[in-house]
């Protein structure tokens, strides 16, 4: 009887190890597939960030040549139907400016957020002179002192050259 006894506590020590090396691995395996989603979550984002301020981007330089083109074409005395679908394509892209850059507001950390509002505000300023030439020529005063567009679009490129190197910083891909 004695052996039976013995018997005994050995298999439900042996069960009782096994089932301890089954729930270490079970929690080594579930730490590990946390991390990766983790890793996964913060790669998505990354991913995000990197789509919304690609599309904004490529919609701040439209944006930047349609303003050129308004004016181009309202000082140099294009035919009227090439003013205003310069005109046209210029507002449409100011549309755009805003629908691109909130996703980078919404998405971004801070410091891209305000560099992406700096970056539109400084399109409004282009925009500003586009609207002083498209008015003088509205006004039948094509020839009248309209603002200088150089000034405003270089100083629009340090901007956005400073969004560039900060876009670029929080789209890097993180490793897990």
């Amino acid at each position: 009887m004695a052996s039976e006894w013995i018997t005994g506590v050995f298999g439900a020590g042996g069960a009782a190890i096994g089932a301890a090396a089954t729930i270490a691995a079970n929690l080594v395996t579930g730490r590990n597939q946390a991390k990766l989603e983790k890793a996964k979550r913060g790669n998505t984002n990354v991913d995000l960030r990197r789509t919304v301020c690609t599309e904004y981007l490529s919609t701040v330089y439209s944006f930047m040549d349609k303003a050129r083109e308004v004016v181009r074409t309202t000082r140099y005395q294009a035919s009227e139907q090439e003013i205003e679908a310069a005109h046209d394509a210029y507002l449409l892209e100011w549309e755009k400016v805003h629908q691109r850059c909130a996703p980078v507001k919404i998405v971004g950390p801070l410091e891209l957020r305000k560099s992406a509002e700096s970056v539109r505000s400084k399109l409004a300023a282009i925009g500003g002179v586009a609207d002083e030439h498209y008015s003088a020529h509205q006004q039948g005063n094509p020839r009248r002192r309209a603002g200088d567009i150089t000034h405003v679009l270089l100083a629009a490129g340090d901007t956005v050259e400073e969004f560039v190197t900060l876009a670029s910083e929080h789209t890097q891909e993180r490793e897990g």
